[in-house]
């Protein structure tokens, strides 16, 4: 059996998240795929309070703390981005690493995300036309732009990338997790 090598597409570095969404609403994504697209509108998933939680420094006990930031998809193919205490729980707040950590293990709330998650994207796939493909691209630049908003405050000792694995018209387009590497 020949195997085929996968194919992926990364989103340009000269392109921002913002960008991709124009595109995608260009070409159409509003009706053909309104639930990325109403996602991609409300700031591609990412959890807005449990950013500012992280770079607030009154949850830290050092001047930088560090962080790894992982990914995984859950049973229902939801794409979580989360992070976790780089060099030590010590570098945080008693009550505020707790509750981060209590969160983890009991069930989210309908009404938010634990405070640990970056980022939750519900069904991160399309169908292989170009309008997805537009905004899962999309959604990989916002979590590049969220891995530079947070190094600004916190060191990211490690982390994965997001790409788009292209598997063209027959197999779709899905965000693909990278192996967790040094942040660069």
């Amino acid at each position: 059996m020949k195997r085929v090598a996968k194919r992926y597409v990364d989103p340009a570095t000269d392109k921002t998240s913002a960008h991709y969404l124009t595109s995608a609403e260009e070409l159409g994504a509003k009706e053909v795929e309104r639930r990325l697209f109403r996602q991609a509108v409300n700031d591609f998933g990412v959890q807005t309070a449990n950013l500012e939680a992280l770079l607030k420094p009154a949850n830290w006990l050092t001047a930088r703390p560090s962080v790894e930031i992982h990914a995984y998809y859950n049973q229902l193919s939801n794409l979580i981005v989360a992070w976790h205490p780089g060099g030590g729980r010590e570098q945080f707040a008693p009550n505020y690493i707790s509750r981060v950590e209590h969160e983890f293990l009991i069930r989210p709330a309908e009404y938010r995300r634990p405070r640990g998650e970056l980022m939750y994207v519900q069904e991160p796939f399309g169908c292989g036309g170009p309008a997805e493909r537009s905004l899962l691209l999309g959604f990989a630049a916002r979590y590049r732009e969220l891995l530079t908003e947070i190094a600004s405050h916190i060191v990211i000792t490690t982390c994965i990338q997001l790409r788009v694995d292209a598997g063209g018209r027959s197999k779709g387009h899905r965000l693909d997790i990278s192996k967790l590497k040094e942040y660069p």
